[in-house]
């Protein structure tokens, strides 16, 4: 589903006369990568999917973990929720900035081809010419937005999800 977002994302960018979408929806789009390119083509960025999800979510977790322990997220604490909601948005800013530049490269390479040709030749030819073409910056472009969206979704999800668990278990 990343590849196909990605893909949609990116129909029609780069061309000056042509309004036609490619896709018309995400099936749609998974559907024509394979009859284009094969099953190489449908797991596009996935390895650097793999790389991205795997420390994020553990910074994810460890992050909300150690901060609501931290600030005392406690059932008869007046102020739990409002600490659960900064917990929960600090946990996913903690864990877009500690796999971003990787975020950027998965973009990259899954966008990679859609004008029909390929440019990059895996991760490190990616990181590579990334590097040398637009500098260290490039992995931090869009960052700040990036990171204004996470806190408040990252903030309702967890306490969210925390406050539905402690009323299913009965502590809420």
């Amino acid at each position: 589903m990343e590849l196909a977002k990605t893909r949609m994302q990116m129909q029609g960018t780069g061309e000056k006369k042509s309004k036609r979408k490619l896709y018309k929806n995400s099936l749609d789009c998974l559907v024509r990568i394979y009859n284009k390119e094969g099953v190489r083509g449908i797991n596009r960025g996935m390895l650097t999917t793999f790389i991205r999800e795997t420390p994020g979510f553990g910074v994810y977790f460890l992050a909300y973990d150690v901060l609501t322990r931290s600030l005392g997220c406690e059932p008869d604490d007046p102020y739990m929720i409002p600490k659960l909601l900064f917990a929960g948005g600090m946990s996913g800013i903690a864990s877009w900035i500690s796999t971003y530049p990787v975020d950027v490269i998965k973009s990259r390479l899954q966008a990679d081809g859609v004008g029909g040709v390929n440019q990059y030749n895996g991760i490190a030819d990616c990181v590579r010419q990334s590097w040398k073409r637009e500098g260290w910056r490039v992995f931090t472009r869009g960052l700040t937005s990036t990171l204004l969206r996470a806190f408040p979704v990252n903030a309702t999800t967890f306490a969210t999800v925390t406050l539905f668990l402690m009323y299913m278990r009965g502590g809420g």
